[in-house]
């Protein structure tokens, strides 16, 4: 029996959003990536290296007689990193009866995007790692392509079992979790696993057997515009709160192969759920993304008592698939609706598949044609209440739901059927027309969020939307690539605009990141005299061919470049990128003012970075945009 949870952390785990996320580092080691690795005499071309609860013989990591503390993070696990650009390596953890219980093992802006770091049980399911009253039991932040296997997460960790964190340009990403369990995390509020902001997440062959301090906690909580995680061939057994959960904007999610199980009354949450908690006035601020497969499944509920979940007058429902948002409506004006009249709800419940999509498509965005759920397999004994819902409630935002129904509707038979999974694109708002936000999938790295204007005209199809960087602050934003772009080269386009200005040198960039860790990327760039170049280092080198571009005027210093007496001249670029040579390259073209598919500039064979230089087999990793005391608007990217 556990200890009631003070309504204070209550309160702060349902609030627990994006925002809240950086505040985990406090209560964390650092990891400092510039520690004296000399400590070790490790040749970089190491493929193996070995740690264990307490360091063995010399400490060195060189061997298993000579292994490592798994909690060196001045010196080890450094070293590994230096490894690492030689080739994958792979650390083994030794087996251990006592454990590995010190405390919370941090990697943070470690990985290679080429070369795949393993962490290792020497035997599967023989190493136990805790981190008792800790927040974490292992941290990824900011690291990438990296490999855990076989490992035991129990004990009495706070907040998650494994969490996975994009830091600052660092994402959290290329991740496999296979031969794991995850038991008895009887205090975790959060979750087993908890991707947030991460990238091709794969957990596979995984189990979840009774966890979770309250219906906080998510066996799988994936959130903050996550993409491509996929759970499969997994047992998830007993979760206090929805066992796989898909929260704000996460998408491209995929379960398959997994069998759910409640045998208590205490454990019947949704199985899998797609949610929002929109607490923050006035309108929502978090949304729901549309692409999910969820297949091959069985879900099993053995009990029909009621639950005992805590949650008051909101219950909990025995359902397979749960989409949900609690709070605020969708701002005014852009389409949205995630709240349903009675009308609404009678369609919703008794309605054909089409009646039902007429709905869920424009207002949330839930279209089945992206949503694919079949061939799984549900509770014999009836006790699955519902295959499929959905829910608008208001929860504790003080939402006046007047006039809305609120009860759970069932939509069971809207979920598209036919095989296939959609894969997410390189930009999944590359336009900037995402309702809720234009700036959905984007992160602004410095200085202040763009702002938005009118989009380009005349583009086809047509652009209504488009962002301006402010020259009042010098800002960095951008977006993460996602999934598998190896095919070469590589290629982005976009259009751009650089508008009033002041001050000398580079005016506006656009940066394309092979290693964000390291900072290494391409850089195109356009000074102060118009001129389109690169940059080599922190040297701008203009290119004749690239000719030169005429800036936009704000004649009136209203934020936009559309009214009487203004000039908007935008320009198509694009990038090409050859990672397959041992000379790693990339071309520049542009085109004439406001027209479009048209590259009438071009510059080859460039072989300047900034940072080191792609190894091969790189591919693109972040493309972002800056500003330097000028206007720069960007539209369409593709």
């Amino acid at each position: 029996m556990h200890t009631p949870i003070p309504a204070s952390r209550s309160d702060r785990l349902e609030r627990h959003t994006a925002a809240l996320r950086p505040s985990l580092h406090r209560y964390l080691p650092r990891f400092f990536c510039v520690a004296a690795c000399a400590v070790f005499a490790l040749s970089v071309a190491r493929a193996d290296y070995y740690v264990a609860p307490t360091a063995l013989g010399t400490g060195a990591g060189t061997s298993a007689a000579n292994a490592a503390d798994y909690l060196n993070t001045t010196a080890f696990w450094p070293a590994v990193q230096t490894a690492l650009a030689s080739g994958p390596q792979t650390v083994w953890f030794a087996n251990s009866t006592t454990g590995y219980t010190r405390g919370t093992l941090e990697l943070a802006y470690m990985g290679h995007p080429v070369n795949t770091l393993t962490l290792r049980a020497t035997t599967d399911n023989s190493v136990t790692l805790k981190a008792d009253g800790l927040a974490n039991i292992l941290f990824l932040k900011g690291t990438q392509n990296v490999v855990i296997r076989g490992f035991n997460f129990e004990g009495t960790a706070t907040d998650n079992g494994l969490m996975l964190w994009s830091r600052g340009k660092s994402p959290c990403r290329k991740i496999t979790v296979m031969n794991c369990i995850f038991q008895h995390l009887t205090a975790c509020g959060f979750g087993a696993i908890s991707p947030a902001t991460a990238f091709d997440v794969l957990i596979d062959n995984c189990t979840f057997y009774y966890n979770g301090i309250d219906p906080h906690f998510h066996c799988v909580y994936t959130e903050n515009s996550s993409q491509n995680v996929t759970i499969q061939n997994c047992t998830l057994t007993n979760s206090k709160g929805e066992y796989v959960r898909f929260r704000n904007d996460s998408d491209y999610g995929m379960v398959n192969n997994c069998h759910f199980l409640s045998t208590s009354d205490t454990y019947n949450a949704p199985f899998i759920s797609v949610v929002l908690y929109n607490t923050i006035a006035p309108a929502a601020n978090e949304f729901f993304s549309g692409n999910f497969v969820f297949t091959n499944n069985t879900f099993k509920y053995t009990t029909t008592g009621v639950p005992n979940d805590g949650y008051g007058a909101e219950g909990h429902y025995r359902y397979a698939h749960y989409f949900y948002n609690s709070g605020f409506e969708t701002p005014a004006g852009d389409a949205l609706q995630y709240y349903i009249t009675a009308a609404d709800a009678t369609t919703l419940n008794t309605g054909t598949a089409a009646q039902k999509n007429a709905i869920l498509k424009p207002r949330m965005e839930l279209d089945n044609a992206r949503i694919k759920i079949y061939g799984n397999s549900y509770d014999p004994n009836g006790y699955v209440a519902t295959q499929t819902a959905y829910r608008c409630y208001p929860g504790s935002s003080g939402f006046n739901a007047s006039g809305y129904s609120t009860a759970p509707v069932n939509i069971s038979n809207w979920p598209g059927t036919a095989t296939g999974f959609v894969t997410a694109p390189m930009f999944t708002n590359g336009t900037f027309e995402a309702l809720g936000s234009r700036l959905r999938k984007w992160v602004t790295f410095s200085g202040n969020a763009p702002v938005g204007v009118v989009g380009f005209a005349p583009v086809t199809p047509a652009s209504l939307k488009a962002v301006r960087l402010a020259r009042t602050s010098n800002t960095e934003f951008g977006h993460w690539i996602v999934g598998s772009y190896t095919a070469t080269p590589q290629t982005i386009h976009w259009l751009m605009a650089v508008g009033n200005r002041s001050g000398t040198g580079v005016k506006a960039k656009a940066l394309v990141y092979h290693n964000e860790n390291t900072g290494a990327r391409l850089e195109v760039a356009i000074n102060d005299l118009g001129q389109v170049g690169y940059m080599n280092g922190a040297t701008f080198v203009p290119v004749a061919a690239l000719g030169t571009i005429a800036f936009s005027n704000d004649a009136n210093a209203d934020g936009d470049y559309i009214d009487a007496g203004d000039t908007l001249n935008w320009y198509q670029f694009r990038v090409v990128i050859d990672y397959s040579t041992g000379t790693p390259h990339f071309d520049i073209a542009r085109g004439n003012a406001n027209t479009q598919s048209s590259y009438v500039y071009s510059a080859s064979g460039i072989t300047s970075w900034v940072g080191a230089v792609p190894v091969v087999g790189s591919k693109i990793g972040l493309l972002s945009f800056a500003n330097f005391t000028a206007d720069l608007l960007v539209d369409e990217v593709w």
